[in-house]
């Protein structure tokens, strides 16, 4: 299973080729800040609306591997393999 920091830069990738302000460093970073919030915690999600049934999610999401549209606890769950990463190392 891919992980969230794979999910993110296939993420940003997407956004890279559609969206022009993510070309700007400082803008993608606050906005993957903001979308990290989201995944993190259930709560954030209604304070910062990120929209993850876009395409560029779907895009992102079928890049890593995932099948189907992603979900939020989809995307969630791509935290564990990070974590498992790291007590593994």
């Amino acid at each position: 299973m891919p992980s969230r920091n794979e999910f993110l830069r296939a993420y940003e990738a997407q956004l890279k080729m559609v969206h022009g302000w993510a070309n700007d460093k400082s803008q993608l970073t606050e906005f993957i800040t903001q979308v990290e919030k989201v995944l993190n915690d259930w709560k954030c999600f209604s304070k910062h609306r990120w929209n993850y049934t876009a395409k560029t999610v779907y895009a992102a999401w079928r890049g890593i591997g995932g099948k189907g549209r992603p979900t939020l606890t989809q995307l969630r769950a791509l935290l564990m393999v990070d974590r498992q990463a790291a007590r593994a190392a």
